[in-house]
């Protein structure tokens, strides 16, 4: 996971691109399963866990 320097609590996530090619393909196939909302193979977010404070 990756955040912007103004990233909060709550916020989604960066998730990096992939790294294969056979990544590529199963994310543009299945994207919803990995829990990731893309807006392009290389632009995908996941939603942050809440914090346990």
């Amino acid at each position: 996971m990756v955040t912007p320097a103004n990233w909060q609590p709550g916020q989604p996530a960066m998730v990096p691109p992939p790294k294969t090619y056979e990544g590529l393909l199963e994310r543009q196939a299945k994207p919803n399963p990995q829990g990731l909302e893309c807006r392009d193979w290389y632009l995908c977010y996941r939603q942050m866990p809440p914090t346990l404070d």
